[in-house]
């Protein structure tokens, strides 16, 4: 399935002069389902966004104007009536994300042509609003203000494709964005139409990367939103991350037309991660035919395991979905067989399974990380039933489970997928002498590891940090040295475990004794 992922986008501006006005970028006009809508909203702004129908994964975008006989569940599900028919609609993404950028200016250094932008020098510019406007509907918008160093952030909005433009003294910049997470949209320039401004984003068919080695195929998509050719454009392209194995891109030269973009196929694969999810930066500068230069940079996730979850059913073809970290919901098929989503620490997936058909009544079963339950003799069609009609009343399945239950007609079950905060800090000792004491590999603490907290502790053994062993409990900081000390079982063939916590952050430590 194809995806495009903004994380950072940056609208660099070249061979700026002073005094230049006038606006650049993307130019997107309304569109005939709702876009520029001027009427009077009728439709209660908390259900703006898009949703799914849970049996069948169609998409409905709820704007000011959509007529929709339902009642509320809560406020993520909706209860639609369709000719005597009862479906269920689900809030596809996040009900408001949030998203935040910095408008900037060239400074006066910045006027001499052959200078390199890249070293030309920008300030931020303060006391201006940045306009957001869905692309669908003129009503879903909002103004957030820059403070004195350019910056802004809102988190009014739902998930959806944006006009984003903004202008002062004479100067302005706009484009769409689609902004489908929690998104840092990177720096926008405010220019004049014929000073060339860029665009990136990553496209990838890949639903989730892996740091397992493996090597994974995305494009680097360069935008120019201005109204000028980009002449004779070419790149460097890199990932300096600590975790990389191997990084190409395939060289690509030309010039880019106004309004269109040039793709640069790039190929990347990554070594075992500790944590269970990593932010990784791609670096892009773009070189034109008189050597200015203009550096853009953009991000993903990568993650380092996944869970599979296996379905069944008697004898229909029940649909559903299940929700990613991003607040989306994957649409999914029991017939399948299986679905596979990353493990991300302290999310839990929910499922969703609906049936607004007579003809598909079944028995079905779900296995986390395990194989689904036989059906063959199943016969309790009130399983649950008393429950899970919304995502409060969800049934949790632990890792290592399955379940069963009965899907009626008119029916949405919910499951939620419980996921603890396990790590992969230390490696297990293997074949341990008996009643032994080890110390275990020492891991880096990182900013990413402190964002779940500054205490370390363990429920037996000891801490060494920074080659001192300091107990059960101490205080951690960027830099330190972390290991765990822990002494093997005086039986054979017994395990013991240490538990690490760093505030929800969870990593083992095990020994078992040789045979």
């Amino acid at each position: 399935m194809k995806f495009v992922k903004n994380i950072f986008v940056m609208l660099i501006v070249g061979f700026l002069f002073l005094g230049c006005g006038g606006s650049g970028g993307d130019k997107s006009s309304s569109s005939a389902d709702g876009g520029g809508s001027s009427s009077t909203p009728t439709m209660d702004s908390k259900y703006y966004g898009s949703w799914k129908y849970a049996h069948d994964g169609s998409e409905i975008y709820i704007i000011s104007s959509t007529d929709l006989n339902f009642t509320e569940v809560d406020i993520n599900q909706l209860e639609v009536n369709e000719d005597g028919t009862t479906k269920y609609l689900i809030r596809n993404g996040k009900k408001n994300v949030n998203v935040s950028g910095v408008v900037k200016t060239a400074s006066s250094t910045a006027n001499a042509p052959s200078r390199s932008l890249s070293r030309a020098g920008f300030s931020g510019v303060g006391g201006m609003d940045v306009i957001l406007e869905n692309v669908k509907d003129s009503h879903i918008s909002s103004r957030p203000a820059t403070d004195a160093n350019g910056h802004f952030d809102d988190g009014t909005l739902p998930a959806g494709e944006y006009i984003v433009k903004g202008s002062k003294d004479g100067l302005a910049f706009e484009t769409k964005l689609s902004i489908d997470d929690d998104t840092n949209l990177g720096e926008f320039v405010l220019a004049d139409a014929n000073t060339n401004n860029f665009k990136t984003e990553l496209i990838s068919n890949n639903e989730f990367i892996y740091a397992d080695g493996k090597s994974y195929d995305a494009i680097l998509r360069v935008h120019n939103i201005s109204n000028i050719n980009a002449v004779g454009i070419n790149y460097e392209i890199n990932i300096t991350d600590e975790k990389l194995k191997s990084f190409t891109y395939d060289v690509v030269l030309g010039t880019i037309t106004p309004h269109s973009y040039k793709d640069i196929p790039i190929h990347f694969s990554f070594n075992p991660l500790h944590l269970n999810e990593k932010s990784i930066t791609i670096n892009t500068k773009i070189k034109d035919v008189a050597l200015r230069e203009w550096n853009d940079t953009l991000a993903f996730s990568i993650y380092r395991t996944k869970y599979k979850i296996n379905l069944a059913s008697q004898q229909a073809n029940i649909r559903g979905y299940i929700t990613l970290p991003n607040g989306k919901q994957k649409n999914i098929n029991i017939s399948d067989g299986f679905v596979e989503v990353p493990s991300v620490i302290n999310h839990n997936y929910y499922i969703v399974l609906s049936n607004p058909d007579l003809s598909q009544e079944t028995a079905y079963s779900i296995g986390f990380n395990t194989a689904t339950a036989s059906l063959k003799n199943f016969t309790d069609t009130s399983a649950y039933e008393a429950q899970n009609k919304n995502e409060a009343g969800a049934v949790e399945i632990s890792d290592g489970t399955n379940i069963s239950a009965y899907l009626h007609v008119g029916d949405i079950d919910f499951y939620k997928l419980k996921i603890n905060g396990t790590a992969l800090f230390f490696s297990d000792i293997t074949n341990a002498a008996l009643d032994t004491t080890y110390v275990s590999n020492e891991m880096n603490i990182t900013n990413d590891i402190l964002k779940y907290g500054s205490i370390a502790t363990t429920n037996t053994g000891s801490i060494v940090l920074n080659g001192v062993d300091v107990g059960q409990n101490t205080t951690i900081q960027k830099n330190d040295a972390l290991a765990v000390k822990l002494t093997s079982s005086a039986k054979f063939s017994e395990k013991t475990t240490l538990i690490l916590d760093i505030g929800t952050l969870i990593s083992n430590f095990n020994t078992t004794t040789m045979l």
